[in-house]
């Protein structure tokens, strides 16, 4: 018994002999160490030590009195563990003692035995608590406080901070305001300060050992305490609330309830929760100001000054329903007496939307803008507006609320469809043949089929390709598929079509040089139909079988040309005609023969006919000049002998021929003229040459 007492008392005085030790490691300590770790976690008055912090034993961030600091950390380390070891043995000794407890089996000595362990376990849970209590004990002794433990140097730095900003020192670190800093710094040691401000508590000016309104401030060669203060005051906003409408209310600010107009003071940065209340026989419609919508709860941050009113309408109010959707790269802007209630983002993914209640009567303010160049906007729905204003990438729409009223616009790119050559496009169903335009919304995936006109289904197939599609298919490439994502032109191209007839009653043949390939007709062959390529180069010739002459072409692109015909593929179809006549025509008494008309002078008609090689189908006879213009509409004036055989054309005899000139002196004289040059002098007697510039033929007169 004596023995296990002896055993106590040396416990409880080995855990008051550490704890003392402890404490007497403050005084014997070196007096410039380094510094020394926290291994506990533990508070002297205001100051907070927690595990891993480090001590220094100098520099502008040393305590005061950092050994006393080290050594308290070294009693709480030496006391925690102790008050675990003896908790611990504590807990076994019980589990001990029960253990005899329960094994003695009615003998009298174990039962007490058990009970004097349980006893001493007692005490040793009471010494465990005791050596917890030891470090608050001698800090208490020891009077220590937190005025006692300040951060110092050599010098003083005393830095009060007004506001919110930040105050960063190199060396010390970065203060937070509001407060008041002590930094402590060594002798010579040079200081740089700089502030950092916000919008709630910006920067106004330095006072004391810094002065001005520069946000950086230097302290060189510290020999003295110094005082620095940071004036960068928290900012104040006004909330002003008001109320509109016949009906009545009260807007709740935080814990606030205002009946009437009011102004209050907040500090910036300050959240505030607004609510609005209607009265008996009233309902809130909306907010106005910096609170807008239809709820009647609003969340605000006071980050400038605040307007806010609340509209309270009668019950009896008759409201109507408005709504409007929106869809594309391009938005729209919704206002009500000049405040914006909503600016649509129609560009999102799934477009956006408007909707509402408003009193009857209210007026509404629509303005669609866009800015991609090629953008279509696809126009108000009719009925909502009341005047459409125009201008450039934007439209105003006017309205008054009369109606529940609804709508849909959209911003959409144009695709153009351009078709070149001999073909049609089919898109959604509907076969196109010339170029078109239709308007898609951003992501829309398009198809389009090129396809052969029904005029030409029985001849080779026509289409070439595609131009400007994102992919291709079909058995020739015939599917064009494109997704709308930009204003696009696609293009499908066909072969153009080339067609020459033939007109007269004459024979010949034509030949075409299309770029590298040649093709040639006979008359006699029919029409001549290629398909060609848009760009190509075209020569065609005409050439007239033997006793035909050719007499020029018809169509756009050769008209009137008695040469060659040159142009470029460039229409989708073109039509030519290519007249043929024959030069003998044998009259029914086979007296003469005529050839085609010539138009020109008198003397011009003379070498023409004096020049012509005679009938293959026969060798006797001359040739003799006839005028063929007006003898239908003058035939009253028109005399000729033997020409009973045909009225319009008189023949001549012996090389001569008679005829009524109307530039003649005497319009009723009939003259004879003859083609022996000696004869021109009684021709210019009568007629002014330069002014006969007019139908003639050529008789070949047997």
């Amino acid at each position: 018994m004596k023995k296990r007492r002896i055993l106590l008392f040396f416990l409880t005085v080995g855990l008051l002999s550490s704890a003392f030790l402890a404490q007497g490691q403050i005084t014997i300590l070196p007096e410039e160490p380094e510094g020394c770790v926290i291994r506990s976690n533990f508070s002297v008055g205001d100051l907070q030590f927690k595990t891993g912090d480090f001590i220094p034993a100098s520099g502008p961030d040393r305590y005061q009195d950092w050994s006393f600091i080290c050594a308290l950390d070294k009693v709480y380390y030496v006391t925690n563990w102790f008050f675990y070891i003896i908790v611990l043995v504590v807990v076994l000794m019980i589990l001990y003692a029960g253990f005899i407890y329960v094994t003695s089996a009615g003998n009298p000595q174990k039962g007490k035995w058990a009970s004097k362990i349980i006893t001493y376990a007692v005490i040793g849970l009471v010494v465990a608590l005791f050596s917890k209590a030891v470090p608050s004990l001698i800090i208490f002794l020891t009077g220590t406080g937190e005025t006692d433990l300040v951060v110092s140097g050599d010098y003083v730095l005393d830095i009060n901070i007004d506001g919110s900003c930040q105050v960063t020192a190199n060396p010390g670190g970065t203060l937070a305001g509001p407060g008041q800093f002590s930094l402590g710094y060594d002798k010579g040691t040079n200081v740089s300060l700089s502030v950092s401000d916000n919008d709630c508590s910006p920067f106004l000016h330095w006072s004391g050992s810094c002065s001005g309104n520069n946000s950086q401030c230097s302290i060189n060669n510290i020999m003295a305490n110094h005082n620095i203060s940071v004036n960068c005051p928290t900012l104040e906003f006004i909330l002003t609330g008001s109320f509109s409408g016949g009906g009545s209310g009260t807007i709740q600010v935080d814990n606030k309830t205002y009946q009437a107009d009011f102004a209050e003071t907040l500090m910036c940065g300050q959240e505030v929760s607004l609510s609005a209340h209607p009265q008996s026989g009233s309902k809130f419609i909306q907010w106005i100001g910096d609170c807008s919508g239809n709820d009647d709860s609003c969340q605000l941050t006071m980050d400038a000054n605040k307007s806010v009113t609340a509209n309270f309408e009668s019950e009896d109010t008759n409201f109507y329903d408005f709504q409007l959707g929106c869809q594309g790269p391009g938005s729209v802007e919704i206002k009500k007496d000049g405040e914006t209630l909503d600016n649509m983002n129609c560009a999102a993914i799934d477009g956006d939307s408007f909707s509402d209640e408003f009193i009857e009567s209210s007026s509404l303010v629509l303005k669609a803008e866009w800015s991609q160049a090629g953008l279509v906007f696809s126009g108000w729905p009719d009925g909502l507006c009341d005047q459409v204003t125009d201008g450039s990438n934007q439209s105003i729409c006017s309205l008054q609320i009369d109606e529940d009223k609804s709508g849909q616009v959209d911003f959409r790119y144009p695709l153009k469809v351009d078709i070149q050559g001999l073909g049609q496009v089919e898109i959604g169903g509907h076969p196109y043949a010339v170029d078109f335009e239709k308007h898609y919304l951003p992501g829309q995936d398009v198809t389009l089929l090129a396809q052969q006109l029904s005029e030409f289904d029985d001849v080779q197939d026509l289409f070439l390709n595609w131009e400007g599609c994102d992919t291709l298919s079909g058995l020739n490439q015939e599917v064009c598929q494109i997704n709308i994502n930009e204003s696009k032109t696609v293009k499908g191209i066909f072969l153009h079509g080339l067609g020459v007839s033939f007109l007269g009653d004459g024979s010949g043949q034509i030949i075409v040089e299309a770029g590298d390939s040649q093709f040639d007709r006979h008359s006699d062959e029919g029409t001549l139909i290629e398909f060609l390529e848009y760009g190509t180069n075209i020569v065609i010739q005409a050439i007239p079988d033997t006793g035909s002459s050719f007499n020029g072409w018809r169509g756009d692109n050769c008209e009137g040309d008695q040469g060659d015909c040159n142009f470029v593929i460039e229409e989708r179809l073109h039509i030519l005609e290519a007249e043929f006549k024959k030069d003998f025509d044998y009259l029914e008494d086979e007296d003469a023969i005529i050839t085609q008309t010539f138009r020109g002078p008198y003397n011009s008609a003379v070498n023409y006919c004096a020049n012509l090689n005679p009938p293959t189908e026969t060798t006797e006879g001359s040739w003799s000049l006839m005028r063929s213009t007006d003898y239908q509409a003058r035939l009253e004036n028109v005399l000729c002998n033997k020409c009973s055989w045909d009225p319009k054309c008189c023949s001549g005899e012996n090389g001569t021929i008679y005829f009524s000139h109307p530039n003649a002196i005497n319009p009723n004289q009939y003259f004879v003229i003859n083609l022996d040059p000696n004869y021109f002098g009684s021709y210019s007697l009568w007629i002014d040459p330069d002014k006969d510039a007019y139908n003639y033929r050529c008789i070949w007169y047997k």
